[in-house]
């Protein structure tokens, strides 16, 4: 039993020390007038298959900032900030979050690709 214990974690750490993804960070940014997300740019770098699982809109279910907030924090985006600006007799309220993710080494040659093409 001991020895496939052993073997079993043995094989989790090769697993972790060969398997080159990376961890890195999107943000998002949250109008509280629009309730419209905006993800920067992400939809024309990020490869499709990254962005359809990270990128999304909770769309006509949720009708209050708050409600948009916690929709993307129950999705794995954390708030990072908040900013409120007046504009005459109104108030508009900005939340920035973040979301850290795991890409490929494929998704990450593209990303760079794609990125590199957008600055020209």
């Amino acid at each position: 039993m001991r020895k496939y214990l052993l073997l079993s974690a043995l094989l989790f750490i090769a697993h972790k020390i060969f398997s080159q993804n990376r961890m890195i960070d999107i943000y998002c940014k949250i109008n509280s007038n629009t309730l419209f997300i905006e993800f920067g740019g992400l939809q024309k770098i990020l490869p499709d298959s990254v962005a359809r699982q990270h990128l999304f809109h909770p769309g006509r279910k949720v009708q209050y900032e708050i409600g948009v907030v916690n929709f993307m924090s129950m999705n794995g985006w954390k708030l990072v900030n908040s900013t409120i600006q007046r504009e005459g007799s109104s108030y508009e309220t900005t939340y920035l979050m973040k979301k850290e993710i795991e890409i490929t080494p494929a998704d990450y040659l593209q990303i760079m690709d794609r990125y590199e093409k957008m600055k020209k």
